[in-house]
């Protein structure tokens, strides 16, 4: 089987198409997921998106036989957006007023010390 007669196998509904698809990818594009997780969890969270989002794009992809290099970008987009998501530190801020104007207190949710605000100043 060839990628083209796979996309239309798939596009079609029949099956084996997505089957061929992802055997003939998944051992690069975990490769590349992993370059940017370093979590297997993660990786597989990546990899389960990204396989959706090309699925339902297929109609988008002009030549099949660039499947691999077309699912790679959507590989590597998707993991860059999760990790936006995994690294956003969330604070829990009160504000209250001192004499000599606002002062502000910040109690940190995220306890990873590497995403702590004093700690990065001082780096």
């Amino acid at each position: 089987m060839t990628f083209k007669e796979a996309i239309e196998r798939e596009k079609a509904g029949e099956y084996g198409g997505f089957d061929f698809l992802y055997k003939e990818t998944v051992v690069d594009m975990t490769s590349i997921a992993l370059s940017y997780m370093k979590n297997a969890h993660d990786v597989e969270d990546v990899l389960q998106e990204s396989y959706l989002k090309a699925m339902r794009s297929l109609d988008k992809l002009e030549d099949p036989d660039k499947f691999p290099n077309w699912l790679s970008v959507i590989v590597k987009n998707t993991a860059k957006d999760a990790l936006k998501k995994i690294h956003t530190v969330s604070y829990d801020g009160i504000v209250y007023e001192a004499e000599a104007g606002y002062e502000y207190y910040f109690e940190v949710v995220d306890e990873d010390i590497k995403n702590d605000p004093e700690y990065i100043v001082e780096m």
